[in-house]
């Protein structure tokens, strides 16, 4: 009997305590944002336009088939023009500037940007989903500060859903295509834009202002828009309570994970990169111009394409400074009381003329020390930016190499090579 009864009393221990840790665990669900590590936080492969996609059986959230999609938008806005221009005897003729398959700028657009403008968003997932998910992982976001996190992360969601946003790029995207075509077929009427005369479009022309550039423009634009929601993403983080630890061997405080974000940046760069250069060469081909002339065009896109993929990781400047001295300070107090205890013990203990027959240097205080010591280093080497020289080099390529034909076009290859074999051998 009374086994039975002490039985009874540890069952309904037993059940008590698993519903207490039931409640515990509903509790923490209901104050832990449930789209923390959801996917749609990476602020990409959102919004209507992906919905179209899908709608199109172009691409689902599980395969997006980033090749296909990229290979589809690139046929539809470049093949309809060379057929097009074709008819009318506009692909290729004698003269330069009404040979569609001469125009440089075509190729870049439609073969080159656009593809990129699609793969570097499935980068820009990858990238995104991987920093915002580790923000959480790794307990750099304090328990009171992951409601206001998951406030951040759908608000950032929310921009990146909006119609209203999509609308706006569309309508803008057709006012920069029917600008651009109207001044083109205006002030240069030899081109293959025009058939017959200066106001009147060709068939490729047509198709040009109606589809591929606007195509071109809108995905130029949305990019732009998912670059302005990160940057908002970076400030409203930045202005949280986060656990950053300056002994972090990130050297950054735990925010170094940051600098992947460029490496998305890169592509657009790259793709924006090479139409400006196929402008430039079309320019120094067709109307004469020199490379040197356009010496500051590329000093002010390098710049450009610093400021836009690390200016946004300078918002952390300010707090990475301040964990420094921070650090610093406390590792600096705790090393002067340290050396102190390990001076006192070690060497005003024995006096220095005394012989010391044993000193245990496998003892917690030496190893303790060393410890403090590389802590205190860690702290000293700590940067003031959250990336790296390889992020910048990266993006120095990214950025240099469209400009490659350019370059080879006033200094041939071989001489480039006779100079560089100079200085080495």
């Amino acid at each position: 009997m009374r086994a039975s009864a002490r039985n009874r009393y540890k069952q309904a221990m037993w059940d008590e305590r698993r519903q207490d840790e039931a409640s515990v665990q509903r509790q923490d669900q209901r104050d832990q944002p449930a789209d923390l590590t959801a996917p749609n936080t990476s602020l990409m492969r959102t919004g209507p336009f992906n919905r179209f996609q899908r709608t199109l059986q172009l691409g689902d959230a599980s395969n997006p088939r980033t090749t296909r999609r990229a290979l589809l938008f690139a046929i539809v806005s470049w093949l309809p023009l060379v057929a097009l221009a074709g008819v009318q005897r506009l692909a290729i003729n004698a003269d330069p500037s009404k040979s569609l398959l001469l125009d440089f700028t075509v190729y870049t657009r439609f073969l080159l940007a656009i593809p990129l403008f699609i793969l570097g968003e499935s980068i820009a997932f990858r990238r995104y989903t991987m920093i915002v998910n580790y923000f959480v992982n790794s307990g750099i976001i304090a328990g009171s500060e992951r409601q206001a996190y998951g406030d951040l992360l759908s608000d950032a969601h929310g921009l990146r859903n909006s119609r209203l946003a999509e609308i706006v790029w569309v309508i803008l995207a057709y006012a920069v295509a029917a600008f651009t075509v109207f001044y083109r077929a205006t002030s240069e009427p030899s081109t293959w834009l025009v058939a017959a005369g200066p106001r009147l479009l060709s068939l490729a022309g047509a198709w040009y202002a109606a589809v591929s550039l606007p195509l071109f423009q809108f995905l130029f634009f949305r990019s732009v828009w998912s670059w302005f929601i990160w940057v908002l993403f970076l400030w409203r983080l930045s202005r949280l309570h986060l656990r950053l630890m300056p002994t972090h061997p990130d050297l950054a405080g735990g925010l170094n994970i940051l600098g992947d974000s460029p490496y998305a940046i890169a592509v657009f760069v790259f793709a924006i990169g090479s139409v400006l250069s196929s402008a430039l060469v079309m320019q120094i081909l067709y109307d004469a111009a020199s490379v040197v002339s356009y010496k500051k065009v590329f000093i002010v896109f390098l710049f450009l394409a610093t400021l836009i993929s690390f200016g946004p990781l300078l918002i952390f400047t300010r707090k990475l400074d301040r964990l420094r001295q921070r650090g610093l300070r406390d590792y600096g107090t705790l090393a002067s009381y340290q050396t102190q205890l390990f001076e006192e013990k070690w060497i005003r203990r024995f006096g220095a003329t005394e012989d010391i027959v044993e000193i245990p240097l496998g003892s917690a205080d030496f190893s303790s020390l060393s410890g403090l010591k590389t802590s205190y280093d860690t702290v000293k080497k700590m940067k003031f930016f959250p990336f790296g020289m390889r992020a910048f080099i990266v993006l120095a390529l990214a950025s240099l190499i469209p400009m490659a034909p350019l370059i080879l076009m006033e200094f041939p290859l071989q001489e480039v090579l006779k100079a560089i074999a100079g200085f080495i051998l």
